[in-house]
């Protein structure tokens, strides 16, 4: 067997176990993210702290206090550590995973147009409303999009700050699913909407 040959093996053999490693660590990572809120438990090894857990109800990453100890891996530092794990960059999807409009075919009903695939409520039945996703936009019910919209961008009241979480170049809202996870900062007032709750300055 010539040299060549014997690379040209070696090559392909190591790109099957790198596709194969990759395949697999996916498959973990999308396991970890199903795994149920644990808060862990007190211990003496470390304090608590505010951490990050994907939500499979909601499909976003939420806040939560973590005991110190124990819990399981669907647990992250930041939000930004919890995203990239658990949403992929196009993945796209209708408020609480409701079904976007169907057409006649079955198929769901796109709604964008023009080369920059803007969306276009015209092209939604009545009581659906068009949400561009990654690369297109659908129809999704326009009831959970509205009620999703009002518990994503919370208004605390008399004119209070919502507690907001540095982003880098922006700021994002903390929010968690519910006060009983303790997310909120001393100083701060935990508020429960329908859905998620936020944090308001005192």
């Amino acid at each position: 067997m010539h040299s060549s040959e014997l690379l040209l093996i070696i090559v392909f053999s190591l790109t099957i176990v790198t596709e194969a490693n990759e395949k697999k660590s996916s498959e973990n990572n999308s396991s970890r993210c199903k795994l149920e809120k644990s808060n862990g438990k007190e211990c003496s090894k470390a304090k608590p702290s505010i951490q990050w857990y994907f939500d499979t109800s909601a499909s976003i990453c939420l806040a939560f206090k973590y005991a110190g100890c124990g819990g399981n891996e669907n647990r992250f530092t930041t939000a930004g550590e919890c995203e990239e794990v658990c949403i992929p960059e196009d993945y796209g999807w209708c408020a609480l995973n409701t079904s976007e409009e169907k057409d006649e075919h079955g198929e769901s009903r796109t709604c964008s147009v023009g080369p920059e695939h803007l969306p276009n409520d015209t092209l939604c039945s009545a009581g659906y409303t068009c949400k561009s996703l990654a690369f297109f936009a659908v129809c999704c019910p326009k009831e959970k999009e509205e009620l999703w919209e009002k518990n994503m961008n919370p208004i605390c009241p008399n004119g209070t700050d919502l507690v907001k979480v540095d982003r880098g170049d922006w700021q994002m809202v903390l929010l968690g699913k519910s006060c009983d996870d303790k997310f909120c900062p001393v100083d701060a007032e935990c508020r429960k909407q329908e859905i998620l709750a936020h944090c308001c300055m005192g």
